[in-house]
C-alpha cells in the first residue's frame, strides 16, 4: 500500500477506535437515562468503516458497515414515531442509502436511493450528494438512477480553474465518475467511451502550468484517469497480468492520498477508488468484477 495513504488511514483508524469506545460509554449512558435521540446519534460512526475499507480490513469494514445500516434503520423507525415535524430525516436518507448498499443490504438499499434522489433531485446544493448516490446507484444494479453520477461536474465547474484554452476545455471531461459508473454497471464499450473523454482531458493538463482544478483535486482526477485506464488495458489483456494490477493500484491509491487531502478526510472517491483496486485484483486473477463485495442477495 501505498506508505503516505497507509500513514493518513492508519492515523484516522487509532482516532476511530478511540471515538467509537467513547460513544459506546455515552450511548449506554443516554440509553439509560432514556435519551434516545441522544443514544441513536452515538452508535453511529459513519466514517470508521469507510477507513476500515480503504485499509483492506474487509472483515472489519463489513461488521461496521452493517451494524451502521442496522442503527440507522432503527434510528429512522424511532424518529419517524417520536420526532416531530421539523426532524430532517429525509435529508439523512442519502447517508442512509449509501451505508446500505456498502453493507450489501441491496433491496434495502434500492429503495432507500430511490428516495434520496427523488428528494435531492431538485434541491440546490446538493450535486456532491446527489453524484454519490448515482454512483452507488451503479453499483446497486440502477442504471437509470445512475446518470445522477454526472451531478459532481457542475459542483467542480464552480472550483476556481484556469481560462487557456486546453484547461476550459480539461474542465468539462476530468471527470471520473461517468466512466465509473460504466464500470461499474458492467457496460464495458461505454466505459471505454467515457474513458477516452477522460484521458484526454487528463493529457490537456499534465505538465501545464495552468490548472484545470485547484490541486490536489486535479492530481487525484489524473491518478483516477491512469488506474481506470489500466484497468481497461487489463481487462483487453494489453498489459501482463501481475504488472497491470500494480499499476492500477499504485495510481488509485496516489488518487486516494490527493482526494484525502483536497477533502481532509476519508470520503466516497476514496471508497470508489479502493473499490476500483479489487477489481485491478479480480480483472488480473481474470475474475468477473464484483461490485458489491459484501452483498447478501
Amino acid at each position: 500500500m501505498n506508505r503516505e495513504l497507509r500513514e493518513l488511514l492508519e492515523t484516522d483508524y487509532q482516532y476511530g477506535l478511540e471515538a467509537i469506545a467513547a460513544d459506546e460509554a455515552e450511548a449506554r449512558a443516554a440509553k439509560e437515562s432514556g435519551d434516545l435521540a441522544a443514544y441513536f446519534d452515538l452508535i453511529v460512526n459513519p466514517l470508521f468503516p469507510d477507513t476500515c475499507w480503504a485499509l483492506e480490513k474487509w472483515d472489519e469494514a463489513k461488521k461496521h458497515y452493517r451494524h451502521n445500516a442496522e442503527a440507522m434503520m432503527e434510528a429512522r423507525a424511532w424518529h419517524s414515531k417520536h420526532s416531530g415535524p421539523d426532524y430532517p430525516i429525509e435529508e439523512l436518507s442519502a447517508s442512509e442509502a449509501s451505508t446500505l448498499i456498502k453493507a450489501g443490504k441491496l433491496s434495502a438499499g434500492r429503495e432507500h436511493l430511490k428516495r434520496t434522489i427523488a428528494f435531492l433531485r431538485d434541491r440546490p446544493g446538493s450535486s456532491l450528494v446527489l453524484s454519490t448516490s448515482g454512483l452507488h446507484a451503479a453499483q446497486a444494479g440502477l442504471p437509470d438512477l445512475a446518470t445522477h453520477a454526472r451531478s459532481v461536474i457542475d459542483a467542480r465547474l464552480e472550483l476556481p480553474g484556469g481560462s487557456t484554452q486546453a484547461a476550459r476545455q480539461a474542465r468539462e471531461s476530468l471527470h471520473y465518475e461517468p466512466a465509473e459508473v460504466c464500470l461499474l454497471l458492467g457496460r464495458w464499450d461505454d466505459f471505454k467511451e467515457e474513458l477516452d473523454k477522460l484521458t484526454g482531458a487528463s493529457q490537456m493538463v499534465q505538465g501545464k502550468p495552468e490548472m484545470a482544478f485547484p490541486s490536489p483535486l486535479q492530481e487525484a482526477l489524473v491518478a483516477a484517469s491512469l488506474g481506470l485506464s489500466t484497468l481497461a488495458s487489463l481487462h483487453d489483456q494489453e498489459v501482463e497480468p501481475k504488472l497491470g494490477q500494480q499499476q492500477a493500484r499504485q495510481a488509485f491509491e496516489e488518487a486516494m492520498v490527493h482526494f484525502y487531502h483536497f477533502n481532509g478526510e476519508v470520503d466516497s472517491n476514496i471508497y470508489f477508488m479502493r473499490l476500483n483496486t479489487r477489481f485491478a485484483d479480480e480483472l488480473a486473477a481474470n475474475r468477473p468484477l464484483n461490485p458489491n463485495p459484501f452483498a447478501d442477495e
